[in-house]
């Protein structure tokens, strides 16, 4: 190995690894009061109108074009990769929702290995640098709702609450039945980002997200007490303040220890543990093989694609997440979401495009996931994270339009985190991928799962839309996988990078017996 991938590595574990908790104090924010605001309104889904073009008499034509020599052309994609992801609204409307654009499981300057382990500067303010990286990376990548994981013990100390909304000046508090539920950030191009508080938990594994206020009042080892409580009445404490209950790290459990956990979605994938060489190894894959990759990146020695497409070296399927998500499905419908887990604390060194390797708006292109919502409020999404009305999506490959995995039975259409009594026929249309404002059709494998108590089943593997009849009960997922020829423009010379890619991973529909 050469002098430079020791020095990365050497960087990248030193950093990865944390640097504990730092001795500050915490400054509020300027007081501002909460403004209500409606939340969006339900997109409108009429159809841009075409105007016909005219008849016309031309000079006739003597010799007609040869059908052959009419050449079909893929779309041109747009020159430069996308810095960003394009709007949801561009998304479709699948099944009459909206898409939410959801990332789950972020830390910023309320953690305290944020942020280069640096979360609050030496004079105790928070790290406006690092938080301005934050909030232009949910903006730049149009992310409508950022879950927030800040670790218990920092949020903790944090008297009051709504400092945990990163409330700054321009901002608004989303207000719904007289509670503040989120912090909208206004983005320059007339989007917003909803910000929603919550915790990263330890031993216990249990972390609650969309929190609108601390469990219980007190001082700060009685409000951790209350966040490490895992008991009925602390998880019921915690909804109280409007929380989801997840289980993170779940790689970190003993053995079946997340059955015994009264759950409303559980991790599935984690992109930390995806890059950590110590995590890695712990599921059984190659420790260094995404550090060793990334530093061949940081110092090329040719032409590279873009800087974002490096997620493609080490980008898999975590099979033992989805094990241990299946053997929860045997017992009960928990709702699974991917693990964004950024820090933006890992690898500062500059990729050829000029931007630290794990910044907050490259990771967000990596792991994240789309809820199906009536409307783009707090609480819908919530609502969707809860009741499975989401999918998992790795958008670097693009940005999927028309996913819509359903059950119809009866005349009646079912989704995501429906039950449904069988006979049904489950339905999955091939989507398009859309990169910048660009639409490319694709070719996906999609495999479909049954889960019951005795076990998994590939139930049939399909390339592009799927269309089958089921009766059998049990609890029915897909994954769809892709390979990217599309961004093979951005791919010059890399041809091992156009393989099979996870792209999506469905919540279940349930089929009932009879």
């Amino acid at each position: 190995m050469d002098v430079h991938r020791i020095v990365v590595i050497g960087c990248w574990l030193v950093l990865a690894l944390g640097s504990g908790t730092l001795g500050c104090t915490d400054s509020p924010p300027s007081a501002t009061d909460p403004i209500e605001v409606d939340v969006d309104a339900p997109m409108n889904l009429d159809t841009d109108k075409v105007t016909p073009i005219s008849d016309a008499t031309g000079p006739e034509i003597a010799v007609p074009q040869p059908v052959d020599a009419i050449e079909s052309r893929p779309p041109q994609l747009p020159a430069n990769f996308p810095v960003g992801l394009p709007k949801s609204d561009l998304l479709g409307a699948p099944l009459g929702f909206q898409v939410a654009r959801t990332i789950i499981h972020l830390h910023t300057v309320y953690s305290h290995d944020a942020c280069d382990g640096q979360p609050f500067l030496q004079n105790g303010e928070p790290n406006e640098p690092c938080l301005d990286s934050f909030r232009q990376a949910i903006c730049t990548d149009h992310i409508d709702a950022a879950m927030l994981t800040e670790h218990y013990d920092r949020m903790a100390t944090i008297d009051d609450f709504r400092k945990l909304f990163l409330h700054r000046p321009g901002d608004q508090f989303v207000i719904e039945e007289g509670i503040e539920h989120a912090n909208a950030v206004q983005c320059a191009d007339g989007t917003r980002s909803l910000i929603m508080p919550g915790m990263e938990g330890d031993d216990d594994l249990f972390s609650p997200i969309g929190l609108t206020d601390h469990p219980i009042d007190g001082p700060p080892e009685v409000v951790e007490a209350a966040y490490k409580d895992g008991s009925a009445e602390g998880l019921a404490r915690l909804r109280g303040k409007h929380g989801l209950i997840t289980a993170l790290h779940i790689e970190s459990a003993p053995p079946g220890h997340i059955m015994g956990l009264d759950l409303d979605a559980v991790e599935i994938g984690n992109l930390h543990v995806l890059m950590h060489p110590e995590y890695r190894e712990s599921i059984g894959l190659e420790p260094d093989s995404p550090v060793i990759t990334i530093s061949e990146w940081l110092a090329p020695i040719a032409p590279l694609p873009p800087a974002d497409l490096v997620f493609l070296e080490f980008h898999e399927r975590l099979s033992v997440y989805n094990n241990w998500w299946d053997q929860l499905l045997s017992d009960r419908m928990v709702t699974g979401f991917a693990g964004n887990d950024a820090h933006q604390n890992a690898l500062p060194l500059p990729m050829q495009d000029g931007e630290r390797a794990d910044s907050y708006r490259r990771m967000m292109k990596w792991y994240g996931n789309h809820a199906l919502v009536t409307e783009k409020s707090p609480t819908q999404i919530k609502d969707a994270i809860a009741n499975g009305r989401l999918y998992m999506v790795f958008e670097v490959l693009g940005s999927p339009v028309g996913f819509d995995f359903r059950a119809e039975s009866g005349g009646t259409t079912y989704v995501m985190g429906d039950t449904v009594d069988g006979p049904a026929r489950l339905r999955c249309s091939a989507p398009a991928a859309l990169i910048g404002d660009v639409s490319v059709q694709t070719k996906p494998t999609i495999r479909l799962y049954r889960i019951d108590e005795i076990g998994t089943e590939l139930v049939t593997e399909t390339t592009g839309d799927l269309d089958i009849e089921v009766a059998k009960p049990g609890r029915y997922r897909i994954e769809l996988f892709v390979t990217p020829t599309y961004l093979e423009t951005y791919l010059s010379g890399f041809d091992h990078l156009l393989r099979d890619y996870p792209w999506i991973y469905s919540n279940p529909i349930m089929i009932a017996g009879p």
